[in-house]
């Protein structure tokens, strides 16, 4: 009996050790792969080379997909009608009414191709947040709360378009090209609303990072939140023009992703220290909507058209304030995969799922002309991250 037994131990003990042996080799190449520039971009290039053959096909697909991707006609103008009706209740002083019909207008703005588009940035940022919180690490995120904010930055969409009614018939509060009335509207308006709507729906999960008492998961946890309230924000903007998701993946999830982050963190800082930071935090939420105010007036208003690069300026000094962050809490562990491979990946897949849906609904040449220009802008801000993200493999 002891001898089959010992047999049977040394059979499962041959039959593992291979396949222990190929695992810690895969391993070992991805480790030095993804931490190789060349590699990189040969992967990144590669997925690009993928998009465009999909894309390419994409125009012999029957007509009745890239119908379905752009949405059911009459679900369009069943929103149509919700909307003004909900706008005949701002009128009306109806608010209750309003508030509780708003998630249904939520709903019917899913258009399936937007929606998908929106699906596929914020799952590469949430990538990207999980594995830069090291949930294996001393203080790393806990992923499961990661979710719930991103759920919880979703919801913060309601409070925020209440909050748009509102300001709008009541303050008065529309949008003017004119300059003060212009930075009134995105200052008071647009980044008040905004910051103040997803810094609400992020208070329910402060007790339980304020207990666990780590830094790194109150910055990324209040990033989830941005970060699900501009996928649900997204799809409106990839409904009217799906080939801004590539500049949008770079831009409007990060940047609510970081304003959100370094607000909750400064809040969360101020609740473990009320006598010393209670003040920062408050002028910190403070300058998280002035930014977002003035980050959208630059790019908007005429009298800031020569100096529009103002905006570009001020999002690389909140990239950067928000990786400084980042990085004085990273422990290398030696990932199997480099975090700068995750960033150059979730480009090319976002750009390569841009381009396929854009040739679906309209032609590969449109697609063509619609994901270019804004590809070689993200290119640019792909650059920026890879040397300010921890485990950077840029230099220069």
């Amino acid at each position: 009996m002891r001898i089959a037994e010992c047999q049977a131990k040394e059979d499962i003990v041959r039959f593992r050790l291979p396949q222990a042996k190929s695992a810690l080799n895969l391993r070992s190449t991805l480790q030095a792969k993804t931490r190789q520039p060349a590699f990189l971009w040969r992967m990144a290039l590669g997925i690009l080379l993928v998009g465009a053959l999909f894309g390419y096909a994409a125009q012999w697909l029957p007509a009745s997909v890239p119908e379905f991707l752009k949405g059911n006609k009459a679900e369009l103008g069943k929103q149509v009608e919700h909307l003004e009706q909900i706008q005949q209740w701002a009128t009306d002083g109806d608010w209750g009414r309003l508030w509780w019909s708003l998630p249904r207008s939520m709903w019917l703005g899913l258009v399936p191709g937007a929606t998908a588009l929106a699906a596929v940035t914020g799952f590469c940022w949430l990538a990207f947040t999980l594995q830069a919180g090291q949930p294996g690490a001393r203080g790393g995120i806990r992923w499961p709360l990661a979710l719930v904010a991103v759920a919880m930055g979703v919801a913060s969409i309601w409070p925020t378009l209440f909050a748009l009614y509102y300001q709008e018939t009541v303050w008065g509060l529309t949008e003017s090209q004119d300059l003060i009335g212009g930075l009134r509207f995105f200052i008071l308006g647009v980044g008040l609303r905004e910051e103040l709507s997803k810094l609400l729906l992020f208070l329910p999960l402060v007790p339980s990072i304020v207990r666990r008492g780590s830094e790194r998961e109150a910055l990324l946890v209040a990033a989830c939140v941005g970060l699900g309230f501009a996928m649900e924000e997204n799809v409106g903007y990839f409904a009217g023009s799906p080939g801004s998701s590539m500049g949008r993946f770079l831009q409007a999830n990060f940047f609510h992703m970081s304003l959100t982050g370094l607000a909750g963190l400064a809040l969360c800082r101020g609740v473990w220290h009320p006598r010393e930071r209670a003040a920062e935090a408050a002028a910190i939420v403070l300058l998280a909507v002035i930014a977002h105010g003035l980050y959208n007036a630059l790019m908007v208003l005429p009298f800031f058209g020569e100096y529009a690069i103002l905006s570009s300026i001020l999002y690389i000094l909140l990239a950067y304030q928000f990786f400084r962050e980042l990085r004085h809490w990273w422990q290398p562990r030696g990932e199997t995969i480099s975090l700068t491979a995750t960033l150059v990946a979730a480009s090319a897949l976002v750009a390569a799922v841009t381009f396929v849906f854009v040739a679906a609904v309209t032609n590969f040449g449109d697609a063509i002309d619609g994901v270019l220009q804004p590809g070689i802008g993200a290119a640019l801000l792909v650059y920026v991250f890879l040397r300010e993200v921890p485990e950077s493999l840029v230099d220069v």
